[in-house]
């Protein structure tokens, strides 16, 4: 603060530069220029996050800037420029800084679990600030409970109060596994389980994996024995070095979530996708996933090389993407098209496209009559133009209803199309014909 008393001293680059380093707030005594200045204001913003008032409006517009103010200051969230309060990575930060600051977010966002379950979980009273539709979902008050005990259980719903068992359990410092659970269904013993020991696991997932939770939670989901993961209390480091040894199935869903990081940074180069590297990975050997992690470029770059494969089938489908799916007719999503390009039979037959441009790609998908790959085509983009008409209040999904086009096949599906009242009808007629069970199902989803 002594800027305030030697005005000539107020536009000194290193004099304020030191300043700020010790007091952020310090900031607002430097020069019109100094505070448009952002290695100045970067060096305030992260000693004192409330430096960023003082920041010029461009800085302050700068979200680089405004991010590392709120990982210092959570609270500043109430004092960001009005767009910027919209952006899901600057409330997370400033929520994962401090979970209180949830009262500053937008009701739009404050709807979104993901966005609470951060808040709660860095203070975990601040579950008041949440909508009561989440006040009563119980990931985000297991959450809470974990953080703040029984100071959150005033500000859950009225039917997860009146829940012994629920409360007892999300109360626990360290339950067994199922423990009070035992007599609820399984889905929600696995549900509830996951949500208790994820204040454990998340923290060490990211620091020591670059992992999140979302990106970890299915390979979670496929581990047995529920009491496994009372290891994850006193060990979550050992625990998930522990998901290396498991079945295949579990320890190579693993090892693709762990090579996500290493990989990102080379994809771009290739034109590929996480998601779509991803798929191929999920067909790549356990000696391949190992190469993947410990030396991501040489891995890549063998792949690439390399004629035959079920991996190299997809990550050559997955090259194809930055040509294709800009000419896809609006509707049809990059997704659908896993299950139409994996009909073309040969990897050279994919290489030959993409070497030579995927206009003789497309051409072929929509005029090339019986080849597989053009028939799948066909069946895929009826989305476009039959989902917004699909009859059901609500309709179903697409994918659920696809699988109702699949078992019409080539010559019936037109003809169902072109009438779905009569359709719906004949499915009511017998209703225990394979096509008719697939549309109940279908329908009951949403």
């Amino acid at each position: 603060r002594g800027l305030r008393w030697a005005a000539d001293l107020r536009g000194d680059f290193e004099i304020v530069k030191t300043a700020v380093r010790e007091c952020g707030t310090a900031l607002a005594e430097a020069t019109v220029d100094l505070r448009n200045d952002k290695e100045i204001v970067m060096t305030a913003v992260k000693e004192d996050g409330r430096a960023l008032l003082f920041a010029s409006h461009g800085l302050r517009a700068d979200k680089e800037v405004v991010l590392a103010a709120l990982a210092q200051h959570g609270a500043g969230l109430a004092h960001v420029l009005d767009g910027q309060i919209y952006d899901p990575e600057i409330c997370r930060t400033a929520l994962a800084q401090n979970g209180m600051a949830l009262m500053y977010v937008p009701e739009a966002l404050r709807l979104q679990r993901e966005v609470v379950i951060a808040a709660v979980t860095q203070r975990g009273v601040a579950l008041q600030y949440a909508p009561y539709a989440l006040r009563g979902d119980t990931e985000v008050v297991v959450a809470a409970l974990n953080e703040a005990g029984q100071e959150a259980v005033e500000y859950m719903s009225l039917d997860l109060k009146r829940d012994p068992v629920f409360v007892e359990f999300g109360l626990a410092a360290k339950p067994a596994f199922p423990g009070v659970l035992a007599e609820r269904h399984a889905p929600l013993q696995r549900k509830l389980v996951l949500a208790k020991v994820r204040r454990f696991l998340e923290p060490v997932l990211w620091e020591e994996h670059k992992v999140s939770w979302l990106e970890v939670l299915p390979v979670l989901r496929q581990i047995g024995p529920l009491s496994d993961f009372e290891q994850a209390f006193d060990a979550p480091e050992a625990f998930l070095e522990g998901l290396a040894g498991r079945p295949a199935d579990i320890a190579k869903a693993w090892a693709i979530v762990r090579a996500k990081s290493a990989l990102m940074p080379i994809l771009p180069q290739h034109g590929v996708a996480w998601e779509d590297m991803a798929v191929a990975l999920g067909h790549a050997s356990a000696a391949d996933l190992a190469m993947a992690l410990d030396s991501p470029e040489e891995f890549v770059k063998d792949l690439a090389a390399r004629r035959t494969g079920e991996a190299v089938k997809w990550f050559l489908i997955a090259q194809l993407r930055p040509g294709l799916e800009p000419t896809l007719p609006a509707g049809l999503p990059w997704s659908d098209l896993a299950w139409v390009l994996d009909a073309i039979e040969t990897n050279k037959e994919i290489r030959g496209f993409l070497e030579g441009g995927v206009d003789l790609l497309k051409w072929k998908l929509v005029n090339g009559g019986e080849w597989p790959a053009a028939r799948r085509y066909a069946m895929a983009a009826l989305r476009p133009r039959v989902q917004a008409d699909l009859p059901g209040e609500p309709p179903p999904r697409w994918g659920d209803f696809f699988r109702v086009v699949l078992e019409l096949g080539d010559e019936q599906v037109h003809e169902v199309l072109a009438d779905m009242r009569k359709f719906v009808q004949r499915c009511r007629m017998d209703p225990y014909s394979r096509v008719s069970q697939l549309w109940t199902l279908a329908l009951l989803r949403p």
